[in-house]
């Protein structure tokens, strides 16, 4: 299970990396097979052959698979390449792959899209809240400012009669103060 959430969370990278460009990012899959890059996991490894079988050499396609991520990839160009160098085996098995990585990618970025779109709910509902507390608090606050404005008064009021009676009678009005 900790290997599935594993290669999960490697996915995710994969894929938010290649999203926001990145630009070498492989799917947790291909990442941990060692393949070359998406979609050549399983059409890389397989090639067509039986298994336990030496490997061909498949020069011709793998710099065409090894930049299916970047930007100036050409889908016409690697399908060509692919239909002259590859039988139907290994075609069919590219296919499936691709089919699988299509729906594996819409799914994931369907996840993506809503725990994003689940954390903005949430944003926007604690940013709710916050306002209406604030909204609350304004009316105390200026109730608060009223009243400490009062004490403000009521202290400078009580230090002046304070100063005067203590002028009166030639004392000081309370240690350190000026007379």
């Amino acid at each position: 299970m900790d290997d599935e959430a594993a290669r999960k969370a490697e996915r995710v990278k994969a894929l938010l990396a290649g999203y926001y460009g990145a630009g070498d990012a492989q799917p947790a899959g291909a990442a941990a097979a060692g393949a070359p890059a998406a979609g050549a996991g399983g059409a890389a490894a397989a090639g067509g052959q039986a298994p336990g079988a030496p490997r061909r050499p498949v020069a011709a396609a793998a710099p065409a698979i090894a930049t299916l991520d970047s930007a100036t990839f050409d889908a016409n160009q690697h399908m060509a390449q692919m239909l002259k160098t590859s039988g139907l085996e290994r075609l069919m098995v590219e296919h499936r792959n691709t089919a699988r990585e299509i729906k594996n990618l819409d799914t994931d970025m369907q996840q993506l899209v809503t725990e994003n779109y689940n954390k903005f709910i949430t944003a926007t509902d604690t940013v709710r809240v916050m306002k209406a507390e604030i909204d609350q608090a304004i009316p105390e606050l200026a109730k608060l400012t009223t009243i400490m404005s009062a004490c403000v008064r009521g202290a400078r009021v009580c230090g002046s009669r304070s100063r005067a009676t203590a002028r009166a009678s030639g004392q000081r009005a309370w240690p350190g103060s000026a007379s």
